[in-house]
This record gives C-alpha cells, sequence and structure tokens, in this order.
C-alpha cells in the first residue's frame, strides 16, 4: 500500500469484523462489512470484485466501441 500511495492511486480496501479494525483507516475507499462471520465477508468481498471486475469490463468495452 506505501508504493500506491507515493505513486497517487486510490487504494480500496475491503474488511469485515471489527467495524474500528486497522486495514478499514487504509483506503481512500473501504468497503466493509459488518459481520463477524469469516464466510459472509469473504462472499461479501467477492461479491464486490465481481460488480467491481463488471463495471471495468464494460468500460473497456464501451471504450473499444468508439
Amino acid at each position: 500500500m506505501r508504493r500506491a500511495a507515493r505513486e497517487k492511486c486510490l487504494i480500496i480496501t475491503m474488511s469485515g469484523f471489527k467495524p474500528n479494525n486497522p486495514l478499514k483507516k487504509k483506503g481512500d475507499i473501504n468497503l466493509y462489512v459488518n459481520s463477524e462471520s469469516y464466510r459472509f465477508v469473504e462472499a461479501s468481498h467477492y461479491l464486490y470484485w465481481d460488480f467491481i471486475l463488471e463495471m471495468v469490463i464494460d468500460e473497456i468495452k464501451n471504450k473499444n466501441r468508439e
């Protein structure tokens, strides 16, 4: 994360469990899952990544059409 910060990249973190966890504070955007269930937190993170990836793919397709 340090290099990403130096390069001025947008940092997205994904966390769960405790609301005051240290990772939650390190990103520009934090996708936090309010759950103590490891399975639920991981499944939610998977869904976040799936959604983000679909948005990126759609953006690439739209740019290629221009």
